[in-house]
């Protein structure tokens, strides 16, 4: 579980399943480099860059695993306009991430809630503002290729249940 308090959000590295391993990369893309799952994104986790980031390298240990994400098979892809700072001006192509949903959404939703209750726990011990669950609804996936060179940060980050193909 990785965070950089003040650059980014709570994420898990995966390793690379086997099911991506056999992957076509599709047209103008390019796998993405450091594959993982967001649990909560930079914005959430903004509030407790000052209470807690001078403390996470002994907060981190204490958070539980989290659990085996099951993987679709089914590759999907989210479309969105270029990202006003992410992509330079003018950027005439629009994002495309393709990614995995995970399928034990509920089980990687109570693991979450258990995050943030510690999370919320160590606030406390240093005197900081409660840290209730910024992200309730949280739709858990993998980017696996992105047209944007692959790079992980200029995936699209808020994939939803709306982006699934119907």
């Amino acid at each position: 579980m990785n965070w950089k308090p003040g650059r980014g959000g709570l994420v898990v590295d995966i390793a690379t399943p086997l099911i991506v391993e056999s992957m076509q990369t599709p047209a103008n893309s390019q796998r993405v480099t450091s594959l993982h799952i967001t649990s909560l994104a930079t914005a959430s986790m903004a509030p407790l860059v000052v209470p807690l980031g001078p403390h996470w390298g002994s907060i981190r240990p204490i958070l539980p695993p989290m659990p085996t994400p099951i993987f679709e098979p089914t590759l999907q892809a989210a479309v969105r306009p270029p990202h006003p700072t992410k992509d330079p001006p003018d950027c005439p192509t629009d994002r495309c991430t393709h990614f995995l949903v995970v399928k034990n959404q509920a089980q990687l939703h109570r693991w979450l809630q258990s995050i943030v209750d510690a999370l919320n726990r160590a606030c406390q011990r240093v005197n900081a503002a409660p840290f209730a669950h910024p992200e309730p609804n949280r739709f858990f996936h993998m980017s696996v290729f992105n047209n944007r060179g692959g790079q992980p940060h200029r995936s699209i980050g808020d994939i939803n249940e709306n982006d699934l193909k119907q």
